[in-house]
């Protein structure tokens, strides 16, 4: 039986749950986060176990690298990155097709395919240890990242259509939560046991894998389908209505604005917590910190990444005024460069606490950032569920290509014994790639064109100027 024909049989349901009250969108969309948490804890948890010419007390080789090539490979670094480039790509691959799943087959069971896909992590690892294994292996990965990337685009709609406008700042904001903390899951065992969890890779990403199991069924029972077209208003005098079609949407220049302002913001947001970032601390550790390029490596991924708990309380308020998004959102991104100049100098110079002070307030402005750019579609008047969907299926999907294409160049020009010059290359490359986030807030189109430059003056954390 065709399975589009399969779930047009259920395509029905839509017209039983029209409408989605808040504590259906919670319940959906919780389901969702847990979903993508276990998706990156699986994505994270496979790329540190890769091994990458590690060894263990006995000097044999360890990892799924030294178990699909039976030793250390030549061009390791090759075959690693070129696994995360595949990944990269599917992943936007995936947010592409998202539009069409929800219309094919309604928003539940679009949901629930993406959530099987998480299963292919257990495959991939069962995969016979050849050449031929590796290729099934990065192929189960590949699908693992369509189904993954998915999630996160999924709980848009839900937002849109349970949440109230006030309250999806919010829900905006711990939608970012999620990356974070699968993050710090992924990387503190790592501090200690890297050599025990990279000898037993198998075993590990078996535990992880198995997990998928759990937000699957659960969405299954509790998740529903609802009306994806009607407009959302977002006040009495909104009566404008933006298509809704894959087709005109793509058109829009505001979409393309929108694809470089998520592909630098994925820049920023990936590739300081990759292994490419580490061989960068690595070579380019003066003296007292080469023995602690790599612990510090793990320690900085934790402290860059836990800088999105301060959001609610800080940046992400900024959801919650009628002030101007766009001159804001310039002036963190200038921040955010400045304090990466500053953290690398810290390093270079041997100041781990310089480096690890302003690795924290990095991390918590880019991920704070994000709460108020994944906000964005939900401010513009006249969007339908349907419509932010797509908005975000473009955004992601295109702009995970963008990431792709500046990792690729940033490998490119750090090969296996790079010298210092170009590391530091690499690092000036990465700074003026992570600008054009900032250009792309500048062609932005402003959602409170008539708010204020500055809320309350400078106490918006303490009285919020609404609307």
């Amino acid at each position: 039986m065709n399975i589009f024909n399969f779930f047009k049989s259920k395509k029905n349901e839509k017209f039983k749950s029209k409408n989605l009250t808040f504590k259906q969108g919670l319940l959906m969309w919780s389901i969702l986060i847990i979903g993508y948490i276990v998706f990156i804890i699986n994505w994270l948890m496979l790329g540190n176990l890769a091994g990458q010419g590690a060894i263990d007390s006995n000097g044999n080789p360890i990892g799924w690298t030294a178990y699909f090539f039976g030793g250390i490979p030549e061009n390791i670094n090759l075959i690693t990155q070129a696994v995360n480039y595949t990944i990269t790509f599917m992943r936007g691959v995936g947010s592409l097709v998202v539009g069409y799943l929800i219309v094919k087959l309604t928003h539940k069971w679009a949901v629930v395919i993406s959530l099987a896909l998480l299963l292919m992590a257990i495959p991939a690892i069962l995969m016979p240890s050849n050449v031929g294994g590796f290729a099934g292996f990065i192929i189960f990965r590949m699908l693992l990242a369509i189904g993954g990337t998915t999630l996160i685009i999924y709980t848009q709609p839900i937002v849109a259509k349970s949440v109230p406008q006030k309250r999806k700042g919010i829900f905006t904001i711990f939608s970012t939560f999620g990356f974070s903390l699968a993050t710090i899951i992924v990387a503190a065992p790592f501090l200690s046991l890297r050599i025990q969890l990279q000898t037993n890779w198998q075993f590990v990403s078996g535990i992880t894998a198995a997990t998928a199991f759990i937000p699957l069924v659960i969405y299954i029972i509790f998740g529903k389908n609802f009306d994806i077209t009607s407009q959302v208003k977002l006040d009495q005098y909104d009566s404008t209505l933006y298509p809704t079609t894959g087709k005109e949407i793509i058109k829009e220049k505001q979409t393309w604005v929108w694809v470089l302002i998520y592909g630098a913001g994925l820049v920023l947001a990936v590739i300081p917590i990759t292994d490419l970032f580490r061989q960068a601390l690595v070579n380019l550790a003066p003296a007292n910190l080469t023995n602690q390029a790599n612990s510090a490596f793990s320690i900085f991924t934790i402290v860059y990444v836990s800088g999105v708990f301060l959001s609610p309380f800080t940046i992400g308020l900024w959801n919650s005024t009628n002030a101007k998004r766009k001159p804001f959102a310039i002036f963190i991104v200038s921040m955010i460069i400045l304090a990466f100049i500053l953290m690398f100098l810290g390093w270079r110079f041997g100041s781990v606490a310089t480096f690890y002070v302003f690795g924290f307030i990095s991390g918590w402005l880019v991920w704070s950032l994000q709460s108020i750019t994944l906000q964005n579609p939900h401010e513009r008047k006249g969007n339908t569920p349907k419509r932010i969907g797509i908005i975000f299926s473009f955004s992601w999907g295109f702009g995970y290509f963008f990431f792709t294409i500046i990792n690729i160049i940033l490998a490119a020009i750090v090969p296996e014994n790079a010298s210092l010059e170009l590391w530091i290359g690499f690092v000036i490359l990465f700074l003026i790639f992570s600008s054009l986030l900032g250009v792309g807030f500048l062609f932005a189109e402003e959602t409170k064109p008539q708010g204020k430059i500055i809320p309350g003056r400078l106490k918006f954390w303490k009285k919020l100027d609404k609307k």
